[in-house]
């Protein structure tokens, strides 16, 4: 599908302009979508999981946090166990990780 559109985008008119450059931008978008809801759903699985009745004042920060977190260790295939903690880590636990920004 792909190198048929880079074909259709190639096309010129005798002038040596683009046939159809906004259908070629069009074929692009379209392409570039996603085809399927699975990342959303997974998205709100994982927010769903962290965010119980008992954690629901948790900030939005916190909870995009813990998702990138989950996500990032699903994506390596490790869990918090395997996680290694480096002095880096350590660093970053300071005062200012309470300061709140919003």
């Amino acid at each position: 599908m792909e190198e048929a559109w880079r074909e259709i985008e190639t096309l010129k008119n005798f002038r040596d302009e683009p046939l159809y450059p906004n259908l070629s931008k069009l074929a692009w978008c379209v392409i570039s979508l996603p085809h399927s809801n699975a990342d959303a759903e997974r998205t709100f699985s994982i927010v769903t999981d962290v965010k119980t009745k008992k954690r629901n004042k948790m900030k939005a920060k916190t909870l995009n946090a813990i998702a990138v977190t989950i996500t990032s260790f699903s994506a390596k295939g490790i869990d918090c166990g395997e996680f290694e903690v480096r002095k880096e880590h350590l660093e970053k636990m300071n005062q200012s990780m309470y300061d709140d920004d919003e």
